[in-house]
């Protein structure tokens, strides 16, 4: 079954918890559920903003791997490329050794 191009994919961290569903289905709040919900939403901002910098320190090792890959890609390109030139240049005399088989 096919999504619709306005719907996004969910993961396991939009799964809320059964806090969530206990809390959405409580009634109007008062006073002292006013502070209770405040401390959660601060721990959940404070969860939230950690995790989102956790995840800033992987994106920025990820690019700084390619980055590291892209570099030993050109290299490896450019011995290649050398070795290419030398077998393409060499004369057949260079590439024919003389090699001794005893039996």
């Amino acid at each position: 079954m096919a999504q619709s191009s306005t719907t996004t994919l969910r993961g396991m961290h939009d799964i809320r918890g059964m806090q969530s569903v206990v809390r959405s289905s409580d009634g109007p709040t008062d006073g002292r559920s006013a502070y209770v919900d405040l401390h959660r939403l601060m721990t959940e901002k404070t969860r939230l903003a950690r995790e989102m910098t956790m995840w800033q320190a992987k994106v920025q090792r990820i690019q700084t791997r390619l980055v590291d890959i892209e570099t030993q890609m050109q290299q490896l390109d450019e011995i290649t490329a050398r070795d290419r030139a030398k077998r393409d240049s060499a004369t057949p005399e260079d590439s024919a050794q003389e090699m001794t088989l005893t039996y």
